[in-house]
């Protein structure tokens, strides 16, 4: 196994590498979230943040460190309410065009 390699799995196994990773994970959500409100809510959002929830919620079952576990289920929740909130957006729009 190349160096860099082995100091990459040395690293993975202290808490404060999954920290940095689910700052990172933050900082990502953050931005991509700010994107997707530019985009056209014509693309279903909501579908593709609940998708995105799901597949977080299958990658937290993978790790073994329950705080990091529950980092990531937190950052699926947040994605299971901007799904709704786009949902009651759209249901808000639909509602007052039939007015």
């Amino acid at each position: 196994m190349p160096h860099q390699m082995r100091q990459i799995v040395a690293y993975a196994e202290l808490p404060i590498f999954w920290c940095i990773i689910i700052d990172v994970l933050r900082h990502l959500r953050h931005n991509n979230m700010k994107q997707e409100s530019r985009r056209d809510a014509a693309q279903s959002g909501s579908e593709h943040y609940r998708e995105m929830a799901k597949k977080l919620r299958e990658l937290a079952r993978k790790f073994h460190f329950p705080g990091v576990r529950k980092e990531i289920l937190t950052l699926a929740s947040c994605y299971e309410r901007r799904a709704d909130d786009l949902d009651a957006r759209s249901a808000a729009d639909s509602d007052s065009d039939s007015h």
